[in-house]
């Protein structure tokens, strides 16, 4: 499923940065868990959402398959990989806390 929804064509990335900018609050549905992280389908074809592993706890358990999470656009993947990552820490989110790399 993961495979379908990554779009590896070029996008506009000034667009997407208009569209999605920094803090942006999202509901995102989750597509995929990876050792690294989890993929989120944002509802976009162009770019899927991604919560990094940094995000989480050493005790949280990623949130199930099919789920929809609440988070924030927190930077971006403007490469091939059309990713924007999303932070679900309840701090991040509340703006108490600065995302890892800001």
């Amino acid at each position: 499923m993961l495979n379908e929804l990554i779009n590896h064509k070029e996008v506009d990335w000034n667009e997407i940065k208009k569209k999605y900018p920094i803090w942006k609050k999202l509901e995102c549905r989750v597509i995929a868990h990876r050792p690294f992280g989890v993929f989120l389908d944002i509802g976009d074809k162009e770019v899927l959402g991604i919560i990094t592993v940094i995000d989480f706890d050493n005790d949280t358990v990623y949130p199930a398959l099919e789920s929809f999470v609440n988070g924030v656009v927190i930077g971006y993947t403007d490469d091939a990989r059309n990713q924007i990552w999303i932070s679900i820490n309840p701090k991040v989110i509340s703006g108490e806390k600065l995302p890892f790399g800001h």
